[in-house]
């Protein structure tokens, strides 16, 4: 693998790796996406857009480079992901027949988390608002507002942020997204 050095400093905040080019990219996106979480201020939660941080936003309307990388990783085909998002001009729409989970609660974390990896695959980060995840559950039929909250901390680490804030799928988070996509397109 080749070796690579990356320094960065934005506002208070200063970033320094050196080693795997791979392993450096993973540190700066989780790196990144602390920025975005500490700096919520910023972030607008109906259009999924942080200030000074620049999109990977795919020109062709197929998934960004971060998207791909989890496409790969995971062995997702484009007729997998067909079967769990529309790719349209307006870009994805999750399309599964059902919520995966047999618990409401479950529903909504799977939800989430495929919001997430929606988002990654649109823009190239894991970000998305709370308004438009909720509005996906209630159309799925497992919004349910005395609990919704309740339901999201039982999500772990696979999912940081808040209503107010908005919403990141972590790297744990992913993988399950990716899991979910699999067992969707197989159903």
């Amino acid at each position: 693998m080749a070796e690579a050095e990356l320094t960065l400093k934005v506002g208070d905040v200063e970033f320094h790796a050196r080693g795997d080019q791979e392993w450096v990219a993973e540190q700066w996106q989780s790196v990144a996406g602390r920025y975005i979480s500490e700096h919520s201020k910023q972030f607008d939660a109906d259009s999924s857009h942080v200030e000074g941080v620049e999109r990977d936003q795919a020109a062709d309307g197929g998934p960004t480079r971060a998207g791909d990388r989890l496409l790969k990783q995971h062995g997702i085909s484009d007729r997998q992901l067909d079967h769990v998002f529309d790719r349209g001009r307006d870009g994805l729409e999750l399309i599964a027949v059902a919520a995966p989970g047999t618990k409401a609660k479950d529903q909504v974390v799977n939800i989430y988390l495929l919001m997430g990896s929606k988002a990654l695959l649109e823009t190239g980060e894991p970000v998305f608002g709370d308004k438009e995840a909720r509005t996906v559950c209630e159309r799925f039929g497992c919004l349910d507002p005395k609990h919704h909250a309740e339901y999201l901390t039982s999500a772990g680490n696979k999912l940081s942020g808040s209503k107010e804030r908005g919403w990141r799928v972590t790297t744990p988070g992913m993988s399950a997204a990716a899991s979910l996509i699999k067992q969707i397109s197989a159903s």
